[in-house]
């Protein structure tokens, strides 16, 4: 898919994290609507999970490809393939060894959530909204 906004692809992630981690066994009902934000790790709030995109560089496999059609076409109409690199990291909240327990279980579901959905297109379907759609 074509995108011209990378901030898109971050709604994106933090939506299906969201959606994800909420539908979650693991993720206790005491904890109430889990928090997922695109802030940087060293801006989180207590008690969410950041998705942060620190990193982009062009996609090696793709970098060289041949034109598309018989002329050369200006390099501006030339697809260009990234690779996009986020950061998750979580802040817990509360006191004592619960904040590690919160943390660690940020992590855990958006690794599952990861697993779960490795590509994400215009199909993708998550258990909250269907079909995905950025905001």
């Amino acid at each position: 898919m074509a995108l011209l906004d990378l901030s898109l692809v971050t709604a994106v992630l933090v939506e299906t994290l969201k959606a994800s981690i909420g539908h979650s066994t693991a993720w206790p009902a005491l904890y109430g609507a889990p928090q997922v934000t695109a802030q940087s790790p060293d801006q989180l709030a207590a008690g969410s999970l950041g998705v942060y995109l620190y990193h982009i560089t062009e996609e090696p496999h793709l970098k060289n490809q041949p034109p598309v059609g018989r002329n050369d076409p200006p390099v501006r109409f030339t697809p260009m393939g990234l690779c996009l690199y986020y950061q998750i990291s979580a802040l817990g909240s509360g006191q004592g060894e619960q904040i590690t327990v919160q943390e660690q279980r940020y992590i855990s579901c958006a690794i599952k959530a990861l697993h779960d959905y490795p590509v994400i297109t215009d199909a993708t379907r998550v258990p909250r909204k269907s079909p995905l759609t950025p905001l």
